[in-house]
């Protein structure tokens, strides 16, 4: 697994905020973790379906994490 602080930061660096970050070996997905992470959007792409479940997994959380930040009234 790669470190997500390393891709939050390559996220920060070379992409605008609301962007969109591509990842075409998903993996486990930390880049996608770190796009939600840092504002981001992403196309996460993987053909294995173990790590697409996986993966999965971590986005789900990472996006929920997100949304304990928001603000009440922004919630989805």
């Amino acid at each position: 697994s790669k470190p997500v602080r390393l891709f939050a930061y390559l996220a920060e660096f070379y992409c605008p905020a609301g962007g969109v970050v591509l990842d075409c070996f998903a993996g486990s997905g930390t880049t996608a973790v770190a796009a939600v992470a840092t504002g981001r959007h992403f196309v996460a792409v993987e053909r294995e379906a173990d790590y697409c479940r996986i993966a999965e997994a971590r986005i789900a959380a990472a996006l929920a994490r997100e949304a304990e930040r928001l603000p009440l009234e922004c919630r989805p």
